[in-house]
């Protein structure tokens, strides 16, 4: 262990050497964001908000999950007892409890104000790889590196079903506002609907060669956004499975020169790696994560190094956040829609002001 830590310490020195040798003394510039979070020792996987905004919760590859004031950015608790990487973190709708899902394979229940330990939830075979509560506190549901999604009873924890349908790792679950439908994403390069009540498959949208990662409605519940490998974001009808899809422009506009600049990092950037979700043959532009803004009419997506935001009705890209080193594993957005947060593969949290950001 020691010497993972020094290995991973000499690559973000690295990194940073890289970034500092092509920022050519214009660094002030290129970083937007409000406050940085560093209290992780590895790269962090997923954060997210407390439903009334004032705590947000981290989950990484240290192994812990960190609860940070969302308005001061500082640290309050560490919670531990996963023997492996966290990767995904939900708060039930109530924000009274955290549930968190790790490499060890398990589902751990915290309780959100103390920090305290509740109970480990067992079944899946392999890593847990996404969380999400129905928003009606009903149902916790889990999918994971074995292909299977389990729904549990969010207030006994008692595991209620297994859905059997995709292929390969499920990466991401949501359900939908109203919590009738439940949603997954697969490296099986599909998307699949299922009845959140009954778990039965309901329809599947599907793009022959597209990995999807991050999958997140809007919410109203009638679109469906999607990020994939390619880079591109899918906005999908989730009536009549209708396709829109938001493509970054090659090039950037005059008055984005520091994230062309950003790109080209790439070229020195060195990093440390290895979770076995991701591999080094990724298309530069992949799509970790995704999130549309609480009023609908922002989507935000992460992927390697960058974070762009799309006016979703008319489907403009509108401007990247410089910052991260490495690959943004997550993105959210603050209940009241001021913030956006970030987390990434450099071990830092990131939180951006968007009150500057307008949509024509």
């Amino acid at each position: 262990m020691p010497l993972i830590k020094q290995t991973y310490s000499l690559i973000l020195t690295l990194s940073l050497v890289a970034v500092l040798l092509l920022s050519n003394g214009s660094h002030a510039q290129d970083y937007d964001e409000h406050l940085t979070l560093i209290g992780h020792t590895f790269p962090v996987n997923s954060i997210i908000f407390s439903p009334n905004g004032s705590t947000l919760a981290s989950g990484g590859n240290d192994g812990t999950i960190r609860l940070w004031d969302a308005t001061t950015g500082i640290h309050q608790k560490t919670l531990t007892g996963h023997t492996d990487y966290v990767l995904c973190i939900a708060f039930n709708p109530s924000g009274s409890t955290l549930a968190s899902g790790g490499n060890d394979g398990t589902i751990r229940l915290w309780d959100a104000t103390t920090g305290i330990y509740q109970k480990t939830l067992t079944g899946h075979t392999d890593s847990v790889l996404t969380l999400a509560f129905s928003p009606n506190g009903s149902i916790l549901a889990s999918g994971g590196y074995d292909n299977s999604i389990r729904l549990w009873d969010a207030v006994t924890s008692r595991h209620t079903e297994i859905i059997h349908g995709h292929e390969s790792a499920v990466y991401s679950i949501v359900f939908s506002p109203d919590s009738l439908t439940l949603v997954s994403s697969s490296a099986d390069r599909t998307i699949r609907f299922w009845d959140a009540a009954i778990a039965i498959h309901k329809k599947t949208f599907a793009e022959g060669t597209n990995n999807f990662h991050g999958i997140v409605f809007n919410p109203n519940g009638n679109i469906l956004a999607s990020g994939s490998y390619d880079g591109n974001i899918q906005l999908w009808s989730a009536v009549t499975s209708a396709q829109r899809i938001l493509t970054k422009p090659a090039t950037f506009e005059i008055n984005d020169l520091n994230a062309e600049r950003h790109l080209q990092r790439r070229l020195l950037h060195i990093e440390y790696e290895t979770n076995r979700l991701y591999n080094n043959t990724l298309p530069t532009r992949s799509v970790h994560s995704i999130a549309f803004s609480p009023n609908g009419r922002l989507i935000a997506s992460g992927g390697l190094i960058d974070i762009h935001l799309w006016d979703v009705s008319t489907g403009k890209y509108m401007k990247t956040l410089i910052g991260h080193t490495s690959k943004v594993h997550s993105v959210v957005f603050s209940p009241d829609g001021r913030v956006l947060a970030s987390a990434s593969a450099d071990g830092t949290i990131r939180l951006w002001k968007l009150a500057g950001i307008t949509i024509q």
